[in-house]
């Protein structure tokens, strides 16, 4: 059997020297996760640094994940079920244009992408709800298995790393959203 609670990417002490840049100097910084499963990033970045976070939303598609999730997360981190390609909107639903600074996602772009069907429109929705949602120089951060940096050293990737679908789909959705 298979354990769930193995970190297949990077945990929270890991990525937060690539994240602590990122966070506002001067206020606190309201962050969302999307796909987070049972494994999300927030409760270990908000122990790192509690001052430096405001609002922490763990968001999944998965209802039985979430409700698992809930019920072991401290109350500080918010949890709820949501698809990150189009989240609701509107009063009440907490998922207001321009509400976040920072978007995370560990691994969900690499689970879209995969579906030959519709994976470069899941990941280009993905990207395009997360502009949607940052505030003014806010950042979405996607932490991938793909190897990019293969790319700028002129090595051809193999198919498995090759980062360049994921990448067009991001920057499709990104740009979907960008303001004239």
């Amino acid at each position: 059997s298979t354990n769930p609670d193995v970190e297949w990417y990077l945990n929270a002490e890991q990525l937060s020297p690539f994240l602590w840049p990122l966070l506002s100097p001067s206020r606190p910084t309201d962050v969302l996760e999307v796909g987070c499963g049972t494994q999300p990033l927030l409760p270990g970045l908000r122990a790192l640094r509690p001052a430096a976070f405001g609002r922490l939303l763990a968001t999944d598609v998965s209802p039985a994940g979430i409700a698992r999730l809930s019920a072991t997360i401290e109350t500080q981190v918010e949890c709820a079920v949501s698809d990150c390609r189009a989240a609701p909107q509107g009063a009440g639903t907490g998922l207001a244009s321009q509400s976040f600074d920072l978007v995370l996602d560990k691994g969900t772009c690499d689970a879209l992408i995969c579906s030959e069907e519709n994976g470069h429109a899941d990941v280009a929705a993905l990207a395009s709800e997360a502009a949607r949602l940052l505030r003014s120089q806010g950042a979405l951060v996607v932490i991938t298995h793909y190897q990019p940096d293969q790319h700028l050293s002129g090595e051809g990737p193999d198919q498995t790393s090759d980062a360049r679908p994921l990448i067009s789909a991001l920057l499709e959705g990104l740009c979907a959203q960008a303001p004239e």
